[in-house]
C-alpha cells in the first residue's frame, strides 16, 4: 500500500497536480487531501494532528484560525 501511494504521489508530482493543504501549506496529492464542510482542503496529515490536539491537547484548533495565524508571522 505505501508503494502506491508513494507511486500516486510522483505522478501528481510529475503533471503538476499537487495540491496545497491550507494548514501546513505542503503540496500533497488530492487522495490524501480531506475536505471541512466549508469546502477547505488539508492533508490528511494535518487532520490526524488536529484530531490528536483535540481529544489529548489544549483544546479545538480551529484550521481557518491556524491558517489565519501563520499569515501573520
Amino acid at each position: 500500500m505505501k508503494i502506491a501511494k508513494q507511486i500516486n504521489e510522483s505522478e501528481y508530482e510529475e503533471t503538476g497536480q499537487l495540491i496545497e493543504c491550507g494548514c501546513c501549506f505542503c503540496e500533497v496529492a488530492f487522495d490524501n487531501m480531506v475536505q471541512c464542510y466549508e469546502g477547505h482542503l488539508f492533508c490528511s496529515e494535518c487532520l490526524k494532528n488536529y484530531a490528536n490536539e483535540s481529544v489529548f491537547g489544549h483544546g479545538k484548533v480551529c484550521f481557518i484560525v491556524r491558517k489565519q495565524l501563520l499569515h501573520m508571522i
